[in-house]
């Protein structure tokens, strides 16, 4: 009898929305892992980088700098021309950074000053995985300072390392010029000791292109801290959201049918497209009230890991009030088609417990575009994730935000466009199957029954 129960209650739970679900989701997680291992292989690879050499050929320190970064970057540019660097490294599909030796490196060096790199890094994106190769050149970095580290104290204590002395080579004036905000008024400390520019040689003035727009005085990882709210806190809110929302709409429309009441409700004189827009509205209010909580305490967690909003200000990726209408309407419109859709859902449900399987479907067109933008930007994944997440109206207001900062509103407008459509079709749909026995049975009928039966 136990096992005849347990049989029961397997076949109950173990149906085929049951084993569709868990199979969507481990695609997710099997894509996501794939994404990963894609970009996991970018750390292997050597950065690709431009370097301004703006120091005659016999400044020994500066030719340091050089040999070092040969030696574990990919240099596609050497030479004085910023531009012709700049545009190198952009047409490049791995470019990262162009950095520049400044006139008059190793004369600060030898005078007991730290020497100025210049670092003007290109940021193709705010995602998780967009500032891998960055990363991977702070590594390079690092052994930049060394090899100077190594040379000053060679050039200083020669019979410690072994090496003649050499005369201090006197620079001279390089061609071309410093770019703008990096190492020009940087020549106003006066000198350090000795044994601190030892140790530390070498500072870094760095400036960011992140996509077409220059942030000054920082680096792709502080930018990047700096749009966590937009690259993690949004697409979470969203997702909870349209979660809670919709698992509110299956599970009504499956204690509806366990009780009885649907066949109750369809008897009043209401037409069904009033029906379906009072159930949407509804779970509509309902599904934001919730989320609303919810993100109240998600808002107090997160807020010591996010930039203020004069921070944002600062660097002209602030929103204003027209970008903050933008973004509510396109939560509109996903939320809308997330309803309609956790309506369709909650009709091929047979009671509550069969309901709650059927959330899942939401969590997973969920929780997709969720992962892939908080580890890429929409403009670095490929081109078959790029029409994934276009379809999927759950992304929208996920990109919304970084999409306004950088002001593309027209990508932001298509995407409500499209959203509203989808939402208003699949509303439609929902109307047409409110007038069909599936709403009752929650059995698919392909084919017409027999006219015997039908009478």
């Amino acid at each position: 009898m136990l096992w005849n129960i347990v049989l029961k209650e397997v076949r109950e739970m173990l149906n085929l929305t049951t084993v569709g679900t868990i199979i969507a989701v481990t695609a997710i997680f099997a894509s996501m892992g794939g994404l990963v291992s894609m970009t996991k292989g970018e750390v292997t690879k050597k950065p690709v980088i431009a370097v301004l050499n703006l120091e005659p050929p016999d400044a020994r320190l500066a030719q340091t700098v050089v040999t070092a970064l040969n030696s574990g970057c990919e240099v596609i540019y050497l030479g004085t021309d910023d531009r012709e660097g700049l545009r190198r490294l952009r047409a490049h599909a791995r470019g990262a950074a162009l950095i520049e030796i400044p006139e008059g490196f190793d004369a600060r060096l030898r005078s007991g000053r730290q020497g100025r790199l210049g670092v003007t890094w290109l940021m193709r994106g705010a995602g998780a995985l967009d500032t891998i190769s960055s990363a991977v050149l702070e590594k390079h970095f690092l052994a930049v300072n060394r090899a100077v580290s190594r040379e000053l104290i060679t050039l200083r204590f020669p019979d410690a390392v072994g090496a003649p002395p050499k005369a201090p080579a006197t620079p001279s004036v390089g061609a071309g010029a410093p770019i703008p905000g990096t190492t020009a008024e940087a020549d106003a400390d006066g000198p350090r000791d000795p044994a601190d520019v030892l140790v530390d040689p070498i500072a870094r003035i760095e400036n960011t292109f992140f996509k077409d727009k220059l942030i000054p005085m920082l680096s792709p990882a502080k930018i990047s801290q700096l749009l966590a709210s937009q690259s993690i806190t949004v697409p979470i809110i969203m997702m909870i959201i349209l979660m809670l929302g919709g698992s509110v709409v299956v599970s009504s429309m499956g204690l509806e049918k366990e009780n009885k009441t649907l066949e109750t409700l369809l008897t009043l004189p209401v037409s069904r497209r009033t029906l379906v827009l009072g159930k949407l509205l509804g779970s509509a209010i309902v599904g934001i009230l919730m989320a609303g909580i919810f993100a109240v305490g998600l808002r107090f967690y997160l807020q010591n890991f996010e930039a203020p909003a004069e921070s944002l200000a600062v660097l002209g990726l602030d929103l204003g009030v027209g970008d903050y209408v933008l973004v509510i309407a396109s939560l509109l419109a996903s939320l809308m088609f997330g309803l309609a859709f956790a309506l369709l859902l909650g009709v091929l449900a047979r009671d509550y417990k069969s309901a709650q399987m059927l959330t899942y479907a939401i969590l997973v067109l969920a929780m997709f575009p969720m992962m892939i933008v908080m580890l890429k930007d929409f403009d670095t994944v490929p081109l078959s994730l790029q029409i994934i997440l276009f379809i999927i109206p759950f992304s929208h207001p996920m990109m919304a935000m970084r999409q306004l900062a950088l002001e593309n509103a027209g990508f932001v407008l298509w995407g409500i466009l499209y959203s509203f459509v989808a939402a208003g079709l699949l509303t439609a749909a929902v109307v047409r199957v409110f007038r069909a026995e599936v709403l009752v049975t929650g059995i698919l009928r392909f084919s017409r029954r027999p006219p015997d039966a039908e009478n």
